[in-house]
């Protein structure tokens, strides 16, 4: 007989939760897993890659700076540089209250004077919200945060 411990240690085995940066992750649905090699995960969802690749256009097609730089990717992961520390935690802290979590990104893990915003999309997030978080980048990045 199998215990449900057994059955909950196999069933964890074979699911991934996709945004463990995000606050209140655990609320988020966890996507199931067909396969993987080595860090790359593959789910049994083409509509929901699809939609994060839509995600990800929206938001570089939609964020428009000019001081900062909205630096190359393709991936899920926007990073922003700012440069420097004090206004990147600014930005960072001034979106939390706007209620986007955007974690700060300083040295030593990054270079000195190359600090940046560390933006994570998933599929879990609607259209409306990225668009959201790109006007409200946009927008602090003209008036200041």
């Amino acid at each position: 007989m199998v215990r449900s411990d057994d059955l909950l240690a196999r069933s964890l085995a074979a699911v991934w939760h996709p945004c463990t940066q995000m606050k209140h992750h655990e609320t988020l649905p966890l996507v199931p897993i067909v396969g993987g090699e080595g860090a790359w995960l593959i789910d049994a969802g083409d509509t929901r890659r699809a939609h994060l690749a839509r995600l990800i256009s929206i938001f570089r097609d939609r964020t428009r700076l000019q001081r900062w730089r909205l630096l190359p990717s393709r991936t899920p992961i926007q990073p922003v540089l700012i440069g420097n520390n004090d206004e990147t935690l600014a930005v960072s802290a001034a979106l939390e209250a706007a209620g986007l979590w955007v974690p700060a990104i300083r040295p030593p893990t990054v270079p000195a004077g190359s600090a940046r915003l560390r933006l994570s999309l998933s599929a879990a997030h609607r259209e409306d919200e990225v668009i959201s978080l790109a006007d409200t980048l946009c927008r602090f990045e003209r008036q200041g945060a």
